[in-house]
């Protein structure tokens, strides 16, 4: 594989990437709520942020990761970028075979 190839739209690859992190987490979280009214949840496929209630005076109700919040970005980038790579060499070998 050719790795320049692969990373070669960085910056589309990266828009993307974000954009289908923030509609999957929200769509997952949206699930969860109407199924389990009393923790919430955001990040997929790792959860990053999550918080639970009912929260007593002096209690930690909720809890972050960065390290998930980055693994999160990082696996959606791959995604993407493993999806555009495919569809260069499906368009690649279909204009081979048409020559």
């Amino acid at each position: 594989m050719n790795y320049q190839a692969f990373f070669k739209t960085w910056g589309i690859n990266i828009v993307i990437a974000l954009a289908l992190f923030l509609i999957s987490s929200i769509i997952r979280s949206q699930i969860q709520i109407s199924q389990i009214t009393d923790i919430w949840s955001f990040g997929f496929p790792f959860v990053f942020r999550e918080t639970w209630g009912p929260c007593q005076v002096g209690q930690v109700c909720e809890s972050f990761s960065y390290l998930f919040l980055l693994l999160d970005i990082v696996a959606w980038f791959a995604v993407v970028s493993i999806a555009q790579w495919a569809l260069s060499q499906a368009k690649r070998q279909r204009i081979t075979q048409s020559s």
